[in-house]
């Protein structure tokens, strides 16, 4: 459990016992095995046992999830893996989380997506794009918003004026100022006259 002493964070066990001193400037609690802490100013991680496992480098972190951090330096962001190895380099504007397996990334007004090993998986394309549902994605290009499959391959085009993500198979759509519902095909379920 976070704990709080003087103005500094540490972490005490169920039985009240202090475990890593209160030393750190904040702290968040731990995911998969580590821990976000502030020190000096800067971000990182400590380990259950109160060991540094990243070093406070960064200007911000997240939390660890499926193995992976997003991190943020000189206002560039990067992935990092549990060994604080970079994955993806300090070099993009904006990183989503994973979402089927991809994440969003963007670096000059341009989005695609990186698969976990970090390499360009879609390429930096798309005006706006979204995360993974259903197995598919909303993107846009030249003012339009149709979706991509986990390829790539543009399996909806981009027709609309608006979409929302897929949930169960739906997607509302906007078309002609108005709202209506296509399938995962992008046929109508319901026609855009909302």
């Amino acid at each position: 459990f976070a704990i709080r002493e003087k103005g500094k964070w540490g972490f005490a066990d169920s039985l009240g016992a202090v475990i890593i001193p209160c030393s750190y400037e904040w702290v968040e609690n731990f995911s998969q095995g580590y821990a976000e802490c502030g020190l000096n100013g800067k971000s990182g991680f400590i380990n259950k046992g109160g060991k540094v496992s990243i070093p406070f480098i960064y200007d911000q972190v997240e939390a660890f999830k499926n193995g992976f951090s997003i991190v943020q330096q000189n206002k560039k962001y990067g992935i990092i893996n549990k060994n604080g190895k970079l994955v993806v380099p300090l070099e993009y504007d904006e990183i989503s989380e994973f979402s089927g397996g991809l994440a969003v990334v963007s670096k000059q007004d341009r989005y695609g997506y990186l698969d976990e090993s970090g390499k360009v998986a879609i390429p930096l394309i798309y005006s706006k794009a979204g995360d993974f549902s259903d197995g598919l994605a909303a993107v846009e290009l030249n003012g339009q918003s149709g979706f991509i499959n986990t390829s790539g391959t543009i399996v909806i085009p981009c027709q609309y004026e608006w979409v929302e993500k897929f949930n169960s198979g739906l997607a509302k759509v906007k078309s002609s100022k108005k709202f209506g519902i296509i399938d995962k095909n992008g046929t109508y379920v319901l026609p855009c006259e909302y």
